[in-house]
């Protein structure tokens, strides 16, 4: 498998700095203006939050951004992560 794409945004701290301020994905999704399907794509790893976003989310959380980002290490096992779980969805829909 070649390498997979490092995931930089860490959407356990999005979902958690959300839950800690009592909010809902609708509420960042309007805070932020994006959609609720974006936040919890982000939440849940789905996709990647651009700079703007993160500074968006960390203002509407009450945050600074650092810990919205992954370390260069966390990021690349959490894109192969993403990479091998990608792939075993794949494997098992031609199963």
């Amino acid at each position: 498998m070649p390498d997979a794409p490092p995931r930089w945004t860490n959407g356990a701290a999005i979902y958690q700095a959300r839950k800690n301020a009592g909010l809902t994905v609708r509420d960042v999704a309007g805070l932020t203006g994006s959609t609720a399907a974006h936040i919890s794509q982000l939440e849940t790893g789905g996709c990647e939050a651009s700079v703007r976003m993160l500074s968006l989310l960390a203002d509407a959380l009450n945050i600074e951004r650092g810990p919205l980002i992954r370390s260069a290490d966390e990021a690349v096992v959490a894109g192969e992560l993403a990479a091998r779980t990608r792939a075993a969805r794949i494997e098992s829909r031609v199963a």
